[in-house]
């Protein structure tokens, strides 16, 4: 017996993609070249920052954002922020995840239904060690925040291109590097 989850992942920048990544896409249902999602639907934005963001809700992911593993691998290696969550089912609690570019870290905690992130008593451990209540609620509010871009508005197919490129040549996008080694930004 093998459970079935609605799942949702937003990825962006979503401009230029790899072939890899969108034939993993492929094998989940998803024919983004036609903006076509078999078992789901497809949502384009254009975020404050002018980027393109992609939201795929896929209902029935079997073992839910765990079978997104390779997709999400695939935004990793290209170095774009990704939130993926599920609705989780009976004893198996709802998860979220997400990376940012920038700090190259894939964070895992538990969300409502829709996503939105919530706090759990394993989640509060690490708030001891914060020498303020500042400090706390600080991490609090950055713990609860949804790990989305902001939305500028929503596209039209129309209003929409997606660049796939050969593995080999997808711009990763990083931070500039100095002379010395790490990262400038």
């Amino acid at each position: 017996m093998s459970e079935s989850y609605d799942a949702t992942i937003t990825f962006w920048p979503a401009s230029a993609l790899s072939a890899s990544l969108v034939s993993e896409l492929r094998l989940l249902g998803v024919e983004l070249p036609r903006l076509d999602v078999e078992r789901g639907s497809i949502t384009l934005y254009r975020t404050s920052d002018g980027d393109l963001a992609v939201e795929l809700s896929l209902d029935d992911c079997y073992y839910g954002i765990t079978s997104l593993e390779a997709v999400l691998a695939r935004l990793r290696l290209a170095r774009i922020n990704y939130y993926a969550f599920d609705e989780g089912k009976d004893e198996a609690p709802p998860v979220g995840r997400s990376f940012h570019a920038d700090t190259r870290v894939e964070r895992t905690f538990s969300v409502l239904p829709d996503g939105t992130p919530v706090i759990t008593l394993a989640d509060l451990d690490p708030l001891e060690h914060c020498g303020s209540a500042e400090a706390v609620l600080l991490q609090l509010r950055e713990r609860l925040r949804r790990p989305t871009p902001s939305i500028r508005d929503t596209l039209s197919t129309a209003e929409l291109v997606i660049v796939i490129h050969d593995d080999e040549s997808v711009p990763v996008h990083t931070p500039p590097v100095s002379p010395q080694g790490g990262d400038l930004s």
